[in-house]
This record gives structure tokens, C-alpha cells and sequence, in this order.
């Protein structure tokens, strides 16, 4: 056999062979190709679909409001109890249809607007202390409530003297 002629044949058999590799290859990029268009479509659909949640939980969040006031009082007197709920429900009527977001980020306004307060009840001072806020549309109050100990007067202006 001729060196050019074996050579040729060589070269031949290389181009043929790299062309049967290019369809074989060029076939599962084709099929690569697909996968990846169809993942880029379903990641938009989804990124669409993550947005529309967001916008909805967005609303959801900022018209949350508080539907209800629970109070739940612990006392040893039943008058007391019964008398440190009208109270406290008259305190927080107001609360209600108030956005929650205010209440979510500042829980202590509902302490402070109920802790260490007094009520008279047949004749006694009772304090009421809070125990615990459960903050959310149906928004709960734990609270306590004790016989007050009396405040003393105001000390005399001179030793020796009473108090008016």
C-alpha cells in the first residue's frame, strides 16, 4: 500500500469517525439544550409564583388586626376575678381592629397598660399584675390579681404632729 494512500485512508477514517462522534454528541447536546430551556422556564414560573406569595403574605401581614381579647384571670376571690376582667376588657376594647404589627413589635404596651393597676372590689383594693401577652388576632392576656397593700399616708410635715 502507498504511504499517501494509507495515509488518506487514515485521515478518511478520521473525519468519519469524528463526524459519527459529532452526531452522537451533537444529539445529547440537543437533548442537554432542552432540559436546560425547560428548568429556565419552570424556574420563572416558579419565580412568578414566589413573588405572587410574597405580594399575598405582604397583605396578609399588614391587614392582620386583632379580632378578639381573651383575659384569663387567676384570684382567690371570684368577685375579684369577675371584676378584674370588666376592667381589663374596658382597658383593651379599644385594641380591637388594631393592626397586630404595632402589638407584634411592642408587647409591652399591654403590660404597661395593665400591670400594677388597682380596682376596688366590695371594699378592697386589689393590683392586678400580668403573667403573660399572647400576642396574635385572637390576642390573650394571662393575669393575676392580689389584694393591694395599703400605700402610707404622707409622713407628717413636723415630728409631733398628725397628718390632716
Amino acid at each position: 500500500m502507498n504511504p499517501i494512500r494509507a495515509a488518506a485512508v487514515f485521515l478518511l477514517g478520521m473525519v468519519a469517525g469524528a463526524a459519527g462522534w459529532m452526531a452522537v454528541t451533537a444529539r445529547e447536546m440537543d437533548d442537554l439544550h432542552y432540559a436546560v430551556e425547560q428548568y429556565r422556564l419552570n424556574t420563572d414560573r416558579l419565580t412568578e409564583e414566589l413573588d405572587g406569595l410574597r405580594t399575598k403574605l405582604h397583605q396578609q401581614l399588614k391587614e392582620r388586626q386583632i379580632q378578639t381579647v381573651n383575659i384569663h384571670v387567676q384570684t382567690d376571690d371570684p368577685f375579684a376575678e369577675i371584676a378584674i376582667i370588666r376592667f381589663a376588657k374596658d382597658q383593651t376594647k379599644t385594641l380591637i381592629g388594631k393592626p397586630l404589627e404595632n402589638l407584634e413589635n411592642h408587647p409591652d404596651l399591654i403590660i404597661g397598660l395593665l400591670e400594677g393597676r388597682t380596682i376596688q372590689v366590695d371594699g378592697h383594693t386589689w393590683m392586678i399584675h400580668v403573667q403573660a401577652v399572647v400576642v396574635g388576632e385572637a390576642l390573650h392576656l394571662y393575669l393575676t390579681g392580689g389584694p393591694a397593700n395599703p400605700q402610707p399616708g404622707p409622713a407628717p410635715a413636723f415630728p409631733g404632729s398628725t397628718a390632716p
